[in-house]
């Protein structure tokens, strides 16, 4: 007898499934949850994007040279330099694709096309984004402090030539490293404290994970 009902047991196991009513509606409780899961599952890939936006910032320092203008133009590239239009560049290496701006750096980093939407990705913009000026659709202001790896440090040109960066680091009061293409340098890429943002008065710009 023990024997033939360890050789039914499946089939009586289908029997029970098949009798056992449907489970009563979830609760609220139940469908909070759930929310909440759905919820974090989406910042998990969120913090993932832009871990991966910092590796591949960090990937390039120590490479390219700066010119105005450059870079930035196959998000898809496997690097974000290109060739340099600027003609105070003398030689036949304004041809080499080594060159790169802020914002095409950027641009590249985060996989953003120089012109998105109708909208060009470039400091004044990105500024104007994080203050509420304009809505380029690329993202929201947040606090210096609040602050996150991934998010952009950005200025405007004003009297002066604008600059963007990507917060690498952060501590208690806000970004604590910054990558950045800068003139000033060559190789141009760069992680730097972000005192050249700080002394310019610069913003925070989340950009909207798609």
């Amino acid at each position: 007898m023990f024997g033939l009902s360890k050789l039914f047991a499946p089939v009586l196991d289908l029997f029970r499934k098949a009798a056992t009513p449907p489970a009563a509606p979830s609760t609220d409780r139940e469908l909070a949850a759930a929310e909440r899961e759905i919820e974090d599952g989406a910042a998990i890939v969120e913090a993932n994007v832009r871990a991966e936006w910092v590796r591949r910032a960090r990937s390039m320092v120590g490479h390219g040279r700066y010119c105005l203008g450059a870079g930035g133009r196959d998000v898809a590239g496997r690097t974000p330099f290109g060739p340099c239009a600027k003609p105070d560049v003398h030689t036949h290496e304004h041809a080499w694709s080594v060159f790169c701006d802020c914002s095409g750096f950027c641009a590249w980093v985060v996989g953003v096309p120089r012109k998105h939407d109708g909208v060009w990705f470039y400091t004044d913009q990105l500024e104007a984004d994080a203050r509420g000026q304009v809505k380029g659709d690329l993202g929201d202001g947040v606090p210096w402090a609040q602050a996150q790896p991934g998010d952009l440090v950005v200025y405007g040109a004003g009297p002066k030539i604008g600059h963007v960066g990507i917060v690498s680091e952060v501590d208690a009061t806000g970004p604590a490293k910054v990558i950045h293409c800068q003139a000033s340098t060559t190789p141009a890429v760069v992680e730097t404290s972000p005192t050249v943002f700080r002394r310019r008065g610069a913003v925070i710009l989340r950009l909207r994970v798609k």
